[in-house]
Order: structure tokens, then C-alpha cells, then sequence
């Protein structure tokens, strides 16, 4: 391996400045730090921002924009997460992010990735950084950033391995993404367009179909119900961050072991739902799967948790998702400390149309199989990042040889 100075291994410098009243509803993506994280991390973009196209257009003739094969840093706060371009089109912020382009042909920035990613690899960079208040690399710190590399050819397989994990990833996100709009289109089409098995013979009553019935939401669904907390043992809290803006994944590595259980209770079929802006807004939801037969979670106080009486808790997930059940939660919301909260008085009385028996199961029977094809992907994922994330600094330092 050879001990090398980045910067004679590839340019590295930052974007033209972009200011806030530049950014518009539509155009291409401008991100920051916090999307580039959302991106390294599978997810999408919480809170998308845009620049206009000529805007963009500009740039790239006078200064050049991100490329295939690139590689961006956050570079001020949460520092040292990589990401590396694929084929798409985006402008970034300046200060947050560092760009990386024009590899040599001795360096590989997909290597270099991996090398950042290492926790070695990130440590080192961390340990660079200056500031008090606030951790920065800046673009001279890591102009000067020496590492070791091997041969191209070692770089190159090196890649080839850990990607191969990374492509099964992310064919399973692509699958997950899949059955979670499956499963909502599904809710959409039987019980808001009321398109279910059997419509086209079935009359409208009050505005629902004949066999269903107007209930209170109560009435089919517990909201924040208590259930016993074994004492004296330490007991799995969800917290917020546990929740996505787009998944129904309960992210596990949030979980966490506390001795004294507070906070909402949950079990598995449980769907649990932001109650504080702005997470509500940004669709903070998740379905518990992750706990074992007949165990108890705690969490945070700061989302609901919902639990099926009378539906599916499939049902249910689908439903804490759909617009009606988001506009009327935000629009219970109240509170004077600037944080304000979902009014559950006021979401306990919303009415709801409570299907028929036999819809309720034949909707239970085509959403179960695919909770679970999603449950077993993001197993599946689980192991697949814990097998590379074993095998990365073992062949990055070389001691496993390829």
C-alpha cells in the first residue's frame, strides 16, 4: 500500500454560492448536508429544495456541476458522510458540502468512499477537524489529507466486493419502496375511491357503501392504550428518530435499552404516528414488527401510538398514512410553546367509515404477506450491511486479501 497526499489525487473544492431567495417550488434539487445524509442513507428527501433550470444551466457551463463518479463530503457539523454521484442531475450548498472530482487514474473514488466510510477512515478525518462549537474540515485539511492506497487493481476488487453488498441493498429498498406503494395504493383504491371486491353491485348510503358503517375512530382504533411493563428488567424505547417520513420501517439501530420504562407503549401491529410538528408534517409513521411475541416497547411521548380494535392493523397503518387522517391531526393541533401537539380528544371523535367484516379480511389478506416481504427485506438488509460493515476495515487494511 502507498502512503498518499489526496489532494494530488483528485480536485477538491466546493459550488458557487446559492442563496435562499433563489430557491422555487420546482426545477432541479439543490441539497445540503442534511439530503446528502438522507441520500448516503437510502432515504428520500424530507424537505426538497429546487433552483431553476437556467440557474442551473448556468453554473454548469461556467464552473461545471456534480458528475457521475463524484464524490461530496459533509464537511461542517455532522462531518465525514460520503456520497458518491450517480447518474442524476443536482446543485449543492457551499460551506456544508466539499466536492471531489477529476480522480486520477490511481485513486478510485468509489475506493475512496469505502475508505471514508470505514470507521478508521472516518475517525481520521473527524480528528482533523477544527472548531469549537462546531466540528469542520475544510477544503485545505483534506488537500492535505494523507492515507494509504493500494494498486488500482487492489482498489478496484476491493470495490467490487463491498459494492455487490451495497447493489443487494439497494435492490431490496427498491422492492420495499415497491410493496409500501402497493400496499397504499391498495388502501386508496378500496376504502377512499371505494373501488373494493364487489363495488360495481353495492349503492351508496350517507356517502358510504350499503354494509358499512360511520364510527368514531375510538371506536375501532385504541389510541395510546397502556400495556404492562415488565419491572425490574430493561426494556426496548423506540424513539422518535426510530420513524421515517417514508417508510414503515421502525429503524432497529435506533432502539434502544432503558431500566426505567416512560414514555407511550407499543407492540407489534402497532402503528405509531409523529404528534408534534414538524414531524407530522414531514409523515413521520411506523409499523412495530420489530419485538418479540409479547413484548412490550416504551418510547417517546411525542408520537401517538394506534392499535386496531375493530380493523386490520394493516388497516390501520395504511390509514394513520392517508391525507384525511393527516390534515385532520394537523388541523387539531394546539399548543402556545411554538412545538404544537395533535389534539387526541379531537382525533378520538373524527369519524371514519368502518368497512364490512369481509372487507376488512380480504384486505387483511393481500396487505399481511406484503408487512412481512417488507419485514424480511429489511432483515435481509440488516445482515447484508453487518456482513460488509465486517468486512470493510478488514479489506481496507489490508488483512484480508483479495
Amino acid at each position: 500500500m502507498e502512503y498518499v497526499t489526496l489532494g494530488n489525487y483528485c480536485s477538491i473544492t466546493s459550488s458557487k454560492r446559492i442563496f435562499a431567495e433563489q430557491y422555487v417550488e420546482k426545477g432541479v434539487p439543490f441539497y445540503r448536508s442534511k439530503e446528502i445524509i438522507e441520500k448516503n442513507n437510502g432515504q428520500e428527501i424530507s424537505e426538497p429544495l429546487y433552483i431553476e433550470p437556467e440557474v442551473y444551466e448556468t453554473i454548469k457551463k461556467k464552473f461545471g456541476v456534480p458528475q457521475k463518479g463524484d464524490l461530496l463530503l459533509t464537511s461542517v457539523g455532522t462531518v465525514g458522510i460520503p456520497y458518491i454521484v450517480k447518474d442524476e442531475q443536482f446543485y449543492f450548498k457551499d460551506g456544508n458540502l466539499t466536492w471531489m472530482r477529476n480522480f486520477s487514474k490511481e485513486l478510485s473514488s468509489k475506493y475512496l468512499y469505502y475508505w471514508i466510510s470505514s470507521k478508521f477512515g472516518k475517525d481520521s478525518l473527524v480528528n482533523r477537524c477544527i472548531g469549537s462549537s462546531q466540528a469542520a474540515l475544510t477544503i485545505d485539511i483534506l488537500k492535505n489529507y494523507k492515507l494509504f492506497i493500494p494498486k488500482r487493481d487492489i482498489q478496484d476488487k476491493v470495490v467490487s466486493i463491498l459494492s455487490a453488498y451495497d447493489n443487494l441493498i439497494e435492490n431490496n429498498n427498491k422492492r420495499i419502496k415497491i410493496l409500501e406503494q402497493m400496499a397504499e395504493n391498495l388502501y386508496k383504491e378500496w376504502f377512499a375511491r371505494f373501488r373494493f371486491p364487489g363495488h360495481e353491485t353495492t349503492s351508496l348510503e350517507n356517502g358510504i357503501p350499503r354494509g358499512w358503517s360511520e364510527k368514531r375512530l375510538s371506536d375501532l382504533i385504541d389510541v395510546d392504550p397502556l400495556l404492562p411493563v415488565k419491572k425490574g428488567i430493561q426494556v426496548k424505547s423506540i424513539p422518535m428518530e426510530a420513524l421515517s417520513t417514508d417508510s414503515m420501517i421502525v429503524d432497529e439501530n435506533c432502539i434502544q435499552l432503558v431500566d426505567n420504562p416512560s414514555g407511550s407503549h407499543s407492540q407489534n401491529g402497532d402503528t405509531l404516528v409523529a404528534r408534534i410538528t414538524p414531524c407530522l408534517e414531514n409523515g413521520k409513521t411506523g409499523f412495530v414488527q420489530c419485538l418479540d411475541d409479547g413484548e412490550t416497547a416504551t418510547g417517546s411521548t411525542e408520537f401517538i401510538v394506534l392499535r386496531s380494535k375493530e380493523l386490520s392493523p394493516y388497516y390501520v397503518y395504511c390509514f394513520a398514512r392517508s391525507q384525511y387522517f393527516r390534515q385532520t391531526a394537523i388541523l387539531s393541533m394546539n399548543g402556545a410553546d411554538g412545538r404544537q401537539r395533535v389534539n387526541v380528544p379531537k382525533i378520538k371523535s373524527m369519524k371514519i367509515a368502518k368497512p364490512s367484516n369481509e372487507i376488512i379480511k380480504r384486505f387483511d389478506s393481500i396487505a399481511k404477506p406484503i408487512f412481512e416481504e417488507i419485514y424480511l427485506l429489511t432483515k435481509q438488509n440488516k445482515n447484508n450491511i453487518k456482513q460488509r460493515d465486517l468486512l470493510l476495515p478488514r479489506l481496507m487494511n489490508g488483512k484480508l486479501a483479495v
